[in-house]
């Protein structure tokens, strides 16, 4: 899922976390391997949102899915393989569409 600048502010918000900036080197190699996602290098590897539906509250529901996982403790290569559920949610305002 490929997130605007509103939605990125939304999961700042709720989790700490930033994505991998846009100007970022990796960024066409990630695009080519995941397709076009906003993408945030997390402690067990490479992560993506993916749409849940909508919370009770109206609002819609992304989580944090792990696509690469460190392949070194050095924490240098990332292993791509199929997405794996983090169990980390966060909450999308409606109003803020995807780009």
């Amino acid at each position: 899922m490929k997130l605007n600048a509103e939605q990125v502010a939304q999961v700042f918000d709720q989790t700490g976390a930033d994505p991998v900036p846009e100007d970022h080197q990796a960024i066409t190699e990630l695009r080519s391997i995941f397709g076009d996602h906003t993408f945030y290098v997390a402690p067990d590897g490479l992560c993506v949102w993916e749409p849940m539906g909508h919370s009770d509250t109206g609002g819609r529901v992304a989580e944090a899915m792990v696509v690469a996982s460190w392949a070194d403790e050095e924490k240098t290569e990332l292993q791509p393989h199929d997405p794996k559920p983090t169990a980390i949610m966060v909450k999308l305002d409606e109003r803020a569409g995807a780009d």
